[in-house]
């Protein structure tokens, strides 16, 4: 309601009328609370005709200047001082958003005295009555004054002195703030940031240090100030809180902040309160990756997107505007990566590959420019690893192979040139291991060997000569779990073992260690299911078993927390798959339970169908698992879709066949599938000497 109206006066009531309920329901968005809020009908009227309404940017910050002149001049008292329709409050609002100078002004000194006057007619009519008698009361007093001035002076003397004192101190005492502030920034961005860029994961000295750095930032962040140089600081203290709170994997919180910097930011630049628009446009693009990374980290990929995008373009146009300066150029490179593997994780192949390519060629273009500047290629050759790693997990690994290659070439080249950077010898070593997964992926499995010992070798010597750092623990167990594959497929099952005994022990313990890392149980569950599918592979079930079992419940606490999106649905399904083989198909009718293999098997499949492979191997245990409990229809049915998936199949799948066949009444059939799998079986000695193949045999026959 306007004031015109609480004042009962209709006569004077038109369209601005409306202007002052538009400006009123505005004020009420922008700040959260209404323009007045008395307590009873009488109060509200009252407070409508006469108060002014607080400011909005008083109640939040957040508010552009020129807006708050905006709604403060569409809820004017009078209606004259209104916008005098509706299309000339949206005609100014417009203009804000086009960022052209908006039509309504503050009102001066001047103005607000006589609106003062006019809400206070009484209050100035005594005043003036009041002036009269002060004038005539004033000669009374001067003799009064004068005798008391001398007692007044001294006790103002020893004020002042008192007031220079606390000033002096408040001096002292920002002054040190100050340079406790410059002290804390110079240790984080001069050494801690590089410190911690120079390797993957925190040291517990690392993590102590950002813990008490984050702490100070947080009490600074929580003094404010309305003054523009103190919310640029505020506004890069929550964006320290941030980056600390992203490398202490706090996302949520880390969210918080850098949204709250992002504010800040955003106000200082709508204001024009600082006059480096470069630099706060470079400071909100840096709070928007941040942001980005904690949404991506928290499974928003709608939201990571946005904001990534909006970092690309905001530094894309710096880059424009001072070509000589690289770092917005590597910032949009950076940035790009990472936008990749958010669109790769929401599904979405196209997109995820067109920014992982955007981001290959301008680093390309980037390091050709600049021959002599070599950390350029150390960024190529992350970019190129990027898009390998998208690559390969698309199925192409015969691109992803090339890619590698030449990130390993680019990376040999940093090695030699920066050997003091150890951050180039991780890389190479994450590369070769990455690279002999591609050769694997093509079915070269003799040629993994050379690759997954050259980065068993430079990660041995990272961890050798940094044994804090535990990421160089999890590339070393990586790579070892590989190479025991590699040799098992060589047929060096002792080695193998070995191998894969260590791999074990170094993974337990960074676990056990870090439990909240996530690579680190990716990496356990990796080397459980090798060591349970070499168990499987030498007949000895029951330990299989409990292998299959123990790598299912590390991958469990990944899936229910979405850590490792399709990765670990995959190999979950694989270890419940084999699971329920051990408990439906061994050769041991008696470790049969055959109830929990068809649950176990079922998961398995479901899991399998979130993905765009599906693996032979759940569907054969569904299958088999479907036939010990009695649905022989249904267990064929599945038996058939497994066949299908793995290239017609092998004996194991048509022995079951066959006895499905049999039970079913089906002897034509039964026999052609039963001879089929006794002519594979044939072909190797060790396939008819096998116990569960042999339990198969004999119950088919």
């Amino acid at each position: 309601m306007c004031p015109e109206q609480a004042l009962g006066k209709h006569k004077i009531v038109d369209e601005r009328a409306d202007v002052y309920s538009l400006g009123a329901t505005l004020y009420e968005l922008l700040t959260l609370r209404p323009v007045f809020a008395g307590r009873d009908r009488q109060e509200l009227l009252d407070q409508i005709a006469h108060q002014e309404p607080t400011a909005p940017r008083r109640i939040n910050r957040a508010v552009p200047a020129e807006l708050e002149t905006i709604v403060l001049k569409a809820i004017e008292k009078r209606p004259e001082d209104r916008y005098a329709s509706a299309r000339l409050l949206a005609d100014d609002l417009q203009r804000l958003l086009d960022d052209k100078p908006i039509r309504a002004r503050r009102p001066t000194v001047l103005e607000l005295a006589s609106k003062w006057s006019r809400r206070h007619q009484p209050l100035v009519r005594s005043a003036a009555a009041i002036l009269l008698l002060a004038t005539v009361g004033l000669a009374a007093s001067t003799f009064l004054i004068a005798r008391e001035k001398s007692h007044t002076a001294a006790a103002l003397a020893t004020a002042e002195a008192e007031r220079e004192n606390a000033r002096v101190e408040a001096a002292r005492a920002q002054a040190m703030s100050i340079e406790a502030r410059r002290a804390v920034d110079e240790m984080y961005s001069e050494v801690a940031q590089r410190w911690l860029r120079d390797q993957p994961h925190m040291t517990p000295v690392q993590e102590e240090f950002l813990r008490k750095a984050l702490s100070f930032y947080q009490r600074f962040a929580a003094q404010g100030g309305d003054d523009p140089s103190v919310l640029a600081k505020t506004a890069q203290a929550h964006q320290r809180i941030g980056e600390i709170q992203n490398r202490l994997g706090q996302y949520a919180e880390a969210k918080v902040a850098y949204r709250q910097a992002i504010a800040l930011v955003e106000q200082l630049k709508a204001e024009d309160e600082l006059p480096n628009d470069a630099a706060l446009r470079s400071e909100l693009a840096e709070a928007l990756r941040g942001l980005g990374f904690a949404q991506h980290k928290l499974f928003d990929s709608a939201a990571a997107e946005k904001s990534f995008r909006r970092a690309i373009s905001l530094r894309d146009e710096l880059a424009l505007a001072d070509s000589e300066n690289l770092a917005h150029r590597r910032f949009s490179i950076d940035v790009r990566v990472l936008l990749g593997a958010t669109l790769a994780d929401a599904n979405r192949d196209k997109a995820a590959e067109v920014e992982l390519r955007k981001a290959v060629a301008a680093a390309e273009q980037l390091a050709d420019e600049h021959l002599k500047l070599s950390y350029l290629r150390g960024d190529l050759s992350r970019s190129l690893a990027s898009l390998a790693v998208f690559i390969s997990q698309r199925d192409n690994a015969a691109e992803a192979e090339k890619l590698y290659r030449r990130a390993i070439a680019l990376a040999e080249e940093m090695t030699k040139a920066h050997g003091q950077y150890r951050q180039y010898r991780f890389m190479l070593a994450g590369y070769c291991h990455n690279l002999a997964l591609a050769l694997r992926q093509q079915g070269r499995h003799d040629e993994t060997a050379a690759p997954l010992k050259r980065a068993v070798t430079l990660a041995a010597e990272l961890t050798g000569d940094f044994p804090d750092v535990p990421a160089y623990g999890n590339v070393y167990a990586a790579a070892l779990n590989e190479l025991a594959l590699s040799h098992r497929q060589a047929g060096k099952v002792d080695e193998a073992a070995k191998i894969l005994r260590q791999a074990h022990t170094i993974q337990e313990k960074l676990v056990e260690r870090f439990p909240a890392v996530v690579e680190y149980r990716i990496t356990l569950a990796n080397v459980l299911t090798n060591r349970a599918d070499q168990l499987h592979a030498a007949e000895d079930y029951a330990a299989a078993q409990r292998a299959y079992q123990k790598a299912a419940d590390v991958l469990e606490t990944l899936v229910a927390d979405g850590s490792g999106a399709a990765d670990s649905r995959r190999l979950l399904a694989h270890n419940l798959a084999l699971l329920a083989w051990c408990l439906c198909a061994g050769p041991d009718p008696q470790h049969d339970d055959p109830p929990l293999a068809l649950r176990l098997a079922e998961r398995a499949v479901k899991l399998s169908g979130t993905l765009k492979d599906n693996d032979a191997w759940t569907r054969q245990s569904l299958g088999m698992a479907l036939c010990r409990t009695g649905d022989w229809a249904g267990g064929l049915r599945e038996l058939q879709i497994s066949m299908q998936h793995d290239h017609g199949g092998d004996g194991w799948q048509w022995m079951f066949v066959a006895l499905a066949h049999a039970r079913l009444g089906h002897p034509n059939e039964a026999r052609q599938w039963y001879d089929r799998a006794l002519a594979w079986a044939e072909q190797d000695p060790k396939r008819l000497k096998n116990k569960a193949f042999r339990r198969y045999q004999k119950e088919a026959k």
